[in-house]
């Protein structure tokens, strides 16, 4: 497994928000995040409203739409690329790390606060929620490349590689937490019912296999989208990545 980077919130003159830190995340998710917002630093120096970066993306059906417009749909192209369970990698394979999908969210929302345009009221703020799920929510049909390609020449250029990930859904079993904190009690042998323990164990059992059969359901389902995937031309953020760095990333076509 590739080592993930771990630098100070400071290295890189990262300040999580107050409603970046009201997520839940805690202060190792932040250190981690350093190296995400040292990235998007890197890619983006003036941020998301910088004259070329805007210059760039004003084209076709996105020549007319409003600053702030362009660069909210460039955040959340930037968190299909850098969230959404695929991996960005530097030179010497070191991942990345930008936390959980919702943590991704909130570094972004960050960096296109902290990073304003001139003149731009510093009431203006941007959640988690503006970015989270990336283009998922931005209800729109038309063709992102232009974004994704800038996301991926910014990568490129700054000496980064990137993995991809097909989607898949995966079943997490949390078990019953209330039985566990029942067995801590001094006096639970008193409670103990053997007929109940019985129809407990045979409860648990059925549990068990209702959950197998779901995982089964879902690993079934995840093949037959990979068998579509490998017949059908590849999603518009694996060909940005083809026309920017030359070739396939990592990962595609998915197996």
């Amino acid at each position: 497994m590739m080592a993930k980077s771990r630098y100070s919130t400071h290295d890189f003159g990262y300040a999580p928000t107050e409603h970046t830190r009201s997520l839940g995340g805690d202060e190792e998710e932040l250190l981690v995040q350093s190296s995400g917002w040292a990235l998007l630093a890197g890619m983006f120096p003036k941020g998301l409203e910088g004259a070329v970066i805007l210059g760039a993306l004003r084209r076709g059906s996105f020549a007319n739409l409003p600053a702030g417009e362009l660069a909210d749909l460039l955040g959340r192209c930037l968190w299909d690329v850098l969230s959404n369970n695929h991996e960005v990698r530097t030179a010497d394979g070191t991942v990345v790390d930008f936390g959980s999908f919702r943590a991704a969210a909130g570094l972004i929302a960050d960096f296109r606060g902290q990073r304003r345009a001139p003149g731009q009221r510093t009431s203006d703020a941007w959640g988690y929620l503006d970015f989270y799920m990336g283009t998922l929510g931005a209800h729109r049909e038309d063709d992102l490349s232009p974004f994704y390609d800038l996301v991926f020449s910014r990568m490129r250029g700054a000496g980064f590689d990137w993995r991809y990930a097909h989607p898949r859904l995966l079943l997490v079993d949390l078990g019953d937490r209330d039985d566990d904190l029942r067995d801590d009690e001094p006096a639970a042998f008193l409670h103990y019912d053997p007929s109940g323990s019985v129809a407990r164990e045979a409860e648990l059992k059925q549990h068990a296999a209702e959950l197998a059969d779901l995982r089964a359901s879902l690993d079934e389902a995840y093949q037959r989208s990979v068998e579509e995937a490998r017949a059908h031309p590849p999603p518009p953020i694996v060909q940005s990545y083809q026309r920017i760095y030359g070739c396939w990333p990592a990962g595609w076509p998915p197996a």
